[in-house]
């Protein structure tokens, strides 16, 4: 943008082949021109001002010069620093709306991954919460459904293809509310959240659905995201 300035330059001036004097005064446009040398709202150095110095009150040739150009060409460096700030401006622009579509993006994706459906296949409990789950099983539960969960006369069975097929296309959501509502059959509703999800594992794992890196839920919104399949897709 500067040599485009500087050519005008040259031009209302009638520079060809510039001399020293002329190369020290292009040298002196191009700094100008620089955003990095001269601010917004300072003025230009005078050599390069409208106003022509003198020396005893006789302008020089360069300043006769300059001042003779002055009326015919613009001063370019306003020019210039309007194309630079709209340019800035624009990049800024470019910029913001850039990272905002970025971060959208992020936020979309992850919430997008935070409501993908998960099922018992998933490894959605701990192998330390559903040995947990087996010191409670034992203690509340074991007495109707036998130790092995094998079940009895008038309980049904926890495991096995009886299990599985009763549950399957539900949500662990769903088997939480049972537990919680009717079991024990002695005193429903009194064993706590976090034995229930403990308990809940405990089943899993008796299952042979594979364990992972998160305890389970006790929440029961969480858990209505987790599908019981008896069968992994």
């Amino acid at each position: 943008m500067a040599r485009t300035g500087w050519s005008v330059l040259e031009t209302c001036l009638g520079m060809t082949t510039p001399s020293a004097p002329q190369r020290w005064l292009r040298n002196i446009f191009l700094m100008a021109q620089s955003p990095l040398l001269f601010q917004e709202g300072k003025s230009l150095p005078p050599l390069l001002s409208r106003e022509a110095p003198t020396r005893n009150g006789v302008k020089s040739k360069t300043s006769m010069l300059l001042t003779k150009s002055s009326e015919k060409c613009p001063d370019s460096r306003p020019h210039a620093h309007a194309w630079m700030r709209s340019a800035r401006q624009f990049g800024e622009v470019i910029l913001a709306l850039v990272i905002i579509s970025l971060a959208v993006a992020s936020v979309f994706g992850l919430t997008l991954r935070a409501q993908e459906p998960r099922s018992v296949w998933d490894g959605v409990y701990t192998k330390d919460q559903a040995k947990r789950g087996g010191a409670f099983y034992l203690q509340e539960c074991s007495n109707c459904h036998g130790q092995e969960l094998q079940g009895a006369d008038m309980t049904p069975a926890l495991t096995g293809l009886a299990f599985t097929a009763n549950w399957d296309g539900l949500t662990l959501g769903d088997l939480f509310e049972r537990i919680r509502i009717t079991m024990p059959a002695d005193r429903p509703g009194s064993l706590a959240r976090q034995q229930i999800a403990d308990i809940l594992a405990y089943l899993l794992i008796v299952n042979k659905f594979p364990d992972g890196e998160t305890e389970l839920p006790r929440e029961v919104q969480a858990l209505k995201q987790i599908l019981f399949q008896a069968n992994k897709q």
